[in-house]
């Protein structure tokens, strides 16, 4: 039983639904952000762009010198070996996210070409395979089956749930991704497709915030506490019973901090 299956038993303490209240509200303010903000939209997406491609390399600790990363994120230099190469690739998928996040589909062909445009001229990304067991006669053996088709009865099953408007989305978001790392559909790419999944998902549910302030600058702040969450998230997964609360608080603070700072922003 996975995440998402069991999300019915999940109940927000006193403290998290104040702050889902606190976030609500100020979600339910983007049409005034964008109004504001819309003279100086373009430069502000462009700096927050450059933020969460230098903050994601640092999560992945690439051996790429700051020089050559502002003249990469800033002035488009070539990329001169693969490292350089995946900092373009960064920048390019948070630019589109930016513009067409709001109509990422909820298919596994989406995630795969997430995958293999962040490994552009790179290397080529396809799902895993998982031994699967069948009867054959009385005898059971297994074949090679896809992760793709795991992958895609998850998104059903995180659409279902969505379109039900009784779950809250970024718990919704959240339990999908422990779903996600727990599948491991690539072989060696799973955790850094998962995180940019957290944040196209959250930009697929109107959170617009992520186009003004940097979603991953909190997160590289704070990656150990986010890597403990995570591992709190995966423990009694396979009994039902992940622990996915604490996780979901994390991402609720990333939230609220950027919206503060996006309310500073606006005043200043």
């Amino acid at each position: 039983m996975g995440a998402l299956d069991n999300i019915k038993r999940i109940n927000f303490q006193n403290d998290a639904v104040m702050r889902l209240i606190e976030l609500y509200q100020y979600k339910g303010k983007e049409f005034y952000y964008h109004n504001i903000l819309k003279a100086d939209a373009s430069s502000i997406v462009k700096s927050t762009v450059a933020h969460d491609t230098f903050f994601v390399t640092k999560i992945l600790n690439l051996p790429v010198s700051e020089n050559r990363m502002r003249l990469i994120i800033n002035k488009n230099s070539n990329p001169k070996n693969n490292d350089e190469r995946l900092v373009y690739n960064l920048k390019t998928i948070f630019t589109i996210s930016s513009e067409k996040a709001h109509d990422f589909e909820l298919t596994s062909n989406s995630i795969l070409s997430l995958a293999n445009r962040l490994y552009r001229d790179i290397k080529q990304v396809k799902y895993d395979t998982s031994k699967v067991p069948y009867q054959n006669n009385l005898l059971t053996e297994y074949r090679n089956q896809s992760k793709r088709e795991d992958i895609q009865k998850l998104l059903n099953n995180y659409q279902d749930l969505l379109s039900t408007g009784q779950y809250e989305i970024i718990s919704l978001v959240i339990n999908f991704y422990i779903d996600f790392i727990h599948i491991r559909p690539f072989k060696d790419d799973t955790e850094i497709i998962g995180l940019l999944l957290i944040y196209v998902l959250l930009f697929r549910e109107r959170f617009d915030v992520n186009m003004y302030q940097s979603f991953f600058e909190y997160m590289w702040q704070n990656y150990d506490l986010f890597k403990q969450f995570v591992v709190q998230a995966n423990y009694n997964y396979e009994s039902g019973f992940s622990h996915t609360e604490p996780l979901t608080d994390f991402i609720m603070a990333n939230l609220l901090a950027n919206y503060n700072k996006l309310e500073k922003l606006i005043r200043d």
